[in-house]
């Protein structure tokens, strides 16, 4: 049975992506900027952060669920620079093309359907965010513990 469900956010908390990362004039993600910077060669040079240990640690043990919980949209090479530097999670979530919802209600529809499944009834539930709206609602939807790890990507 599991006891914990640890939900990670992926860029600024799991990945240094800063290199792809910059603000417009409203303090928001530039995602025309993050598009471009979105290659195979730049998606490459995404290195763990320290937090990328307690992840790893966590996918080993077997009484925790680890999802990765992003909204960035994973394509092929997301999806293979997360595996070999993080380890794949027990759940991925990501952005799909086109898909136009706030990382919040992103991250809620694709979670809080798991946590009715009986094997997760009453495990704690964790989330590790450098975005504070993001964090806050995903802790109050799913009832979980907030962790907020800061980043230079976090807005």
């Amino acid at each position: 049975m599991t006891k914990h469900i640890a939900i990670f956010d992926c860029d600024g908390v799991l990945l240094d992506s800063s290199h792809r990362y910059r603000t417009g004039e409203d303090g928001r993600i530039d995602l025309d900027h993050w598009r471009e910077h979105s290659t195979v060669r730049h998606i490459w040079q995404d290195s763990p952060l320290p937090m990328a240990k307690l992840y790893q640690k966590m996918l080993k043990n077997p009484k925790v669920f680890v999802i990765l919980a992003t909204a960035r949209m994973a394509k092929v090479h997301d999806i293979a620079s997360i595996t070999e530097k993080l380890g794949y999670p027990d759940k991925l979530v990501f952005r799909r093309e086109g898909d136009t919802q706030s990382g919040t209600t992103l991250k809620l529809n694709a979670i809080k359907p798991l946590l009715n499944l009986k094997q997760f009834k009453g495990a704690m539930v964790t989330v590790f965010e450098d975005n504070l709206d993001y964090l806050y609602g995903l802790a109050k939807g799913l009832n979980a513990q907030p962790v907020y790890v800061h980043s230079r990507q976090g807005h």
